[in-house]
């Protein structure tokens, strides 16, 4: 699990301000070590070569965020998609439950809805965790089972049933999808190589000597590094933190099915 997942307790905002913190307190760690031992401190010789150095780490850690901030974000929407998608498929075999004309069917529209509840109600709190919820899966074997179960009439119940198995196995691999992006996250190594960058840009700030524009300047270059970053952050797992994926398409059917009960 993810060593900084508290993170997604706070408001996007505030972990914005956290990032440029923490690279704050970093530059101004790395300032005074520069300055406390006798072979970093800036010199005229040095200064050159570590403000030409700066610009391209600067630029490769802007890229490298950038390119990561598309890739998240569009991990974000492949991931509400693929809800939806599943929400949908739901609604659709409920619908043909209910047009099957039978007792069976609509006792299996009552577990349908008790299922559709448990994904919001339980499951979505363990997928916050990249797990799925057994009571939840539990609550779908039986409802698989039971259209198998159904005896079609010969006519339109025949063409009903072939579009519910249809559909079982569509929710079947819909829900296995959805419980395999709970698990996506950019790799432990990518926020390891990310830090050392960071590390790296402003160790070569470090050894410049800065006067009050200059040091307004390198905390703006860090800040903007830092807000990126953070944006990567916080779109990086689907189901985390202020701009997460909730489970309101679920809601909204499960509101459709009762609706069409009653």
């Amino acid at each position: 699990m993810f060593v900084m997942d508290f993170l997604y307790n706070f408001s996007n905002i505030s972990i914005m301000f956290i990032f440029i913190f923490i690279i704050g307190i970093l530059l101004t760690i790395l300032y005074f070590i520069a300055r406390s031992v006798p072979f970093l401190r800036p010199r005229p010789e040095t200064f050159d070569f570590a403000m030409r150095m700066q610009i391209p780490v600067f630029s490769m850690c802007g890229l490298l965020l950038a390119f990561s901030l598309v890739n998240v974000q569009g991990n974000l929407k492949r991931v509400d998609a693929l809800v939806t998608a599943e929400a949908s498929q739901l609604n659709n075999l409920d619908r043909l439950l209910s047009r099957f004309g039978d007792p069976q069917a609509q006792a299996l529209r009552v577990d349908l809805q008790a299922y559709v509840r448990s994904i919001v109600n339980d499951e979505w709190l363990t997928m916050r965790h990249g797990t799925g919820s057994e009571a939840t899966r539990h609550l779908f074997t039986p409802i698989a089972r039971g259209v198998v179960l159904l005896v079609p009439q010969p006519g339109r119940q025949m063409q009903v049933f072939a579009d519910m198995l249809k559909k079982i196995d569509d929710i079947t691999e819909a829900r296995e999808a959805r419980l395999e992006s709970a698990q996506i996250a950019l790799p432990s190594e990518y926020w390891h190589a990310v830090g050392l960058i960071i590390f790296i840009l402003a160790s070569l700030m470090s050894l410049v000597e800065i006067s009050g524009f200059r040091a307004i300047a390198m905390g703006l270059q860090l800040s903007s590094l830092a807000i990126i970053l953070a944006l990567v952050f916080i779109t990086d797992r689907p189901y985390l933190g202020e701009t997460s994926i909730g489970p309101d398409a679920f809601q909204h059917v499960l509101k459709v099915m009762l609706e069409r009960t009653s």
